[in-house]
């Protein structure tokens, strides 16, 4: 892989956001939103959906340029499922502390507060609300 592939393969997931955060705004502009940018936050899973699939092409056309598939980077085993499932949860677990000292941490410096900010989570049209529950599996 090219120096530009490996700086584009670093920063796509970034670049992706941003584009189709844009993306979104010039829809909800187009549909005549008052304020655009404000409405944009409630449609984050969409761009983060979005922004996921595209950077999967983009590798999927990376590797395939070098000979290689998406499956042998991954070098999965079936004889050591069980064991790279229970590797995962342990990583899971070791990492969950850092991860919440990281968002309670950051909201407690940017915001006076360990409360996360309220509008992570907003109330996005129905039809919009079906599509994101297929796709982001929740409780």
């Amino acid at each position: 892989m090219g120096n530009k592939a490996i700086l584009l393969s670093l920063t796509m997931r970034t670049i992706f956001f941003l584009i189709f955060g844009l993306v979104i705004i010039s829809v909800l502009e187009l549909t005549g939103a008052t304020n655009a940018m404000k409405e944009a936050e409630k449609w984050w899973p969409y761009q983060a959906i979005l922004a996921n699939i595209a950077s999967f092409i983009v590798l999927r056309y990376f590797l395939k340029r070098e000979g290689k598939s998406y499956n042998s980077i991954l070098h999965f085993k079936k004889k050591k499922f069980g064991k790279d499932i229970l590797k995962g949860l342990l990583y899971l677990l070791i990492s969950f502390p850092f991860a919440a000292i990281g968002l309670y941490g950051v909201a407690y410096l940017v915001f006076g507060t360990m409360q996360p900010p309220t509008n992570m989570m907003q109330a996005i049209p129905l039809g919009g609300s079906g599509n994101r529950i297929n796709l982001i599996p929740t409780k």
